[in-house]
């Protein structure tokens, strides 16, 4: 055994010591290229895991989120409708950041009732929508509606004692929708 770990060590260097950096032999731009320059000569599974762990730690590509200002979030623009059959709004949002990426937004719904009220609901929603293009969206909200009585004309014909019933209406034309905030990264 002592043997054996003796003859894995030198190659393991070798493979560190050009995995980070310090042969100046070869030039890799991302993980992906420094997987495949060093897994030409790797025969074992412990050593490809090494090289897999190295490179992926020294490209390592994390983001850290950030929320957008005021007038970040005044450059998201976009149109949006209530979709009445199944209870989604969606439409599309535009990002006219030149370099921030948005990755979640908050919209504001309201809605007007028939009796004057408004009522607003924020939305929490996760998007991808990179600089300068536009993305589609769609979430399923819970839609304002009002109950409406329903005379049946057939009611008194077929015997029934109650000609009228409640409906439920969903009122398209009363809503609106804003982005209150948006998250991403640079």
């Amino acid at each position: 055994m002592k043997i054996r770990g003796i003859f894995t060590a030198p190659p393991l260097l070798a493979i560190f010591l050009s995995v980070t950096g310090c042969d100046q032999l070869s030039i890799v731009d991302t993980s992906s290229d420094c997987i495949i320059k060093n897994m030409k000569e790797v025969n074992t599974d412990h050593a490809a895991n090494f090289i897999n762990i190295a490179c992926k730690a020294k490209y390592s590509t994390t983001k850290t989120e950030i929320a957008f200002s005021d007038g970040e979030v005044n450059k998201l623009d976009g149109r949006a409708a209530l979709n009445l059959t199944d209870e989604y709004y969606s439409g599309y949002i535009y990002n006219g950041n030149t370099n921030l990426t948005v990755s979640q937004i908050i919209l504001t719904i309201t809605a007007k009732k028939s009796d004057g009220g408004i009522i607003s609901k924020n939305y929490l929603h996760k998007i991808y929508i990179p600089p300068l293009s536009r993305t589609d969206f769609r979430i399923e909200i819970m839609p304002e509606s009002e109950m409406i009585p329903i005379v049946d004309p057939f009611a008194k014909k077929e015997g029934k004692q109650n000609q009228s019933s409640t409906s439920t209406l969903i009122k398209k034309s009363a809503y609106s929708w804003s982005i209150s905030s948006a998250t991403g990264y640079r």
